[in-house]
This record gives structure tokens, C-alpha cells and sequence, in this order.
């Protein structure tokens, strides 16, 4: 399974829950192909770019510097 984020709010029938804009979600990258077919398929307005990205699982961590103490 992959993280991903679709650009608009949609309805999930198979999460029973609304998907916020850029919400990282996890579910199969088949299936947000799906819910992307799905979408455009009803012409909804507002819809005709809904398409998502995928999140990239590495963490960005900032290392700050270790101090150093003198004695």
C-alpha cells in the first residue's frame, strides 16, 4: 500500500468517510485509480482534473548540530 493525495474532497464509499484535498491516505495505488476513473466518469464540475500524487514514505528530519561542551 502506497500514500497518496487526491487534489479535491471526495465521498469514499469503501472508507464510509470524506477524503480532504491533499490528505494523505493510504490505499492501493489500483484503487486511486479507480476512485479517479470513478470521478471522472461522472463529469462532475470542478472535477474534470481530480487526479492524485503519491507521498513519499521518507521522513525529513532536521538533524541540528550537536553542542559541544567544554570543560
Amino acid at each position: 500500500m502506497a500514500k497518496v493525495k487526491f487534489n479535491n474532497v471526495y465521498r469514499d464509499s469503501k472508507l464510509n468517510r470524506l477524503v480532504k484535498a491533499n490528505e494523505p491516505i493510504e490505499m492501493t495505488l489500483e484503487r486511486a485509480d479507480e476512485v479517479v476513473e470513478t470521478i471522472k466518469s461522472k463529469k462532475v464540475k470542478g472535477y474534470e482534473n481530480f487526479n492524485y500524487e503519491r507521498v513519499d514514505e521518507q521522513k525529513k528530519e532536521k538533524k541540528s548540530p550537536k553542542k559541544k561542551e567544554d570543560k
